[in-house]
């Protein structure tokens, strides 16, 4: 059965993150701009209830994060070192402009899926009188809670072809269901530690902007946009590497 250290590979993203802290802040900082305005037209545009619109609004920073993403995972995963002249590293263009396209892909079919659901939650919670559950509407959550389990290696299939593996190599040798497990644990170490972080923040300064007027509610909206930009960011970095490495010990039989 396929699995990987996941503790492991998830210090791995911190470690590698932080010691290359220098060239990622130069490298994310086009992708981080081009996020924070597409952020700023949600704000602008008046759009942050009309979920099912992010994803097309977010669509040049899913372009930009995703070659971040690609080309940071294929030259690490390489053995190379990081840098902002594209042309001095020897890695294969054509992995990262397809895990890229992939990659956004994904983001936008999140999106939707996350859109669809928030707009029938707010449908729900409109209507006048609840329905009762039954046990046909209790099946059908369980059958979705493991379908949603098992597809979660999907989003994470533009890791593998930033690597030059296959997306069919990478679903053969992850085949097994409880391999979305250490993908999952992988992930929450490297999500939660970061998002309690901008929680905390996030509380912080909103006692700064309290107050029902419009400029502290403008104010506070802004610089939490920026905090958001930046830890969705940091924590695509982390999460990338550290599932980058948790495959790798996968595809080469190191935790089998």
């Amino acid at each position: 059965m396929a699995h990987f250290d996941f503790i492991e590979s998830a210090m791995y993203g911190y470690r590698t993150t932080w010691n290359n802290r220098h060239m990622l802040l130069r490298l994310a900082a086009l992708p981080f701009l081009v996020k924070l305005g597409c952020y700023a037209a949600l704000l602008l545009l008046d759009m942050d209830d009309q979920y099912l619109r992010h994803g097309l609004i977010l669509l040049p920073s899913f372009f930009a994060e995703g070659f971040l993403l690609a080309y940071v995972i294929g030259t690490v995963m390489a053995g190379q070192s990081l840098s902002t002249n594209l042309n001095s590293v020897n890695i294969d263009f054509r992995n990262v402009k397809a895990a890229m396209v992939v990659y956004v892909l994904v983001q936008l079919g999140l999106s939707f899926t996350v859109g669809s659901v928030m707009d029938g939650v707010n449908m729900a919670s409109e209507q006048a009188a609840p329905a009762s559950p039954s046990f046909g509407g209790f099946l059908f959550s369980i059958a979705a809670l493991a379908f949603t389990i098992w597809a979660f290696r999907l989003v994470w299939v533009y890791v593998p072809m930033a690597m030059g593996i296959s997306i069919t190599a990478y679903l053969r040798r992850a085949r097994a269901f409880s391999f979305s497990f250490y993908l999952l644990g992988c992930w929450l170490i490297c999500f939660v530690p970061l998002g309690l972080l901008v929680l905390m923040v996030s509380q912080i300064l909103s006692g700064f902007f309290s107050g029902d007027t419009e400029s502290g509610s403008l104010g506070f909206s802004i610089i939490f946009a920026i905090l958001q930009c930046a830890a969705e960011i940091i924590i695509g970095l982390v999460s990338s590497l550290a599932i980058a490495y948790g495959i790798r010990q996968m595809i080469e039989n190191k935790r089998t």
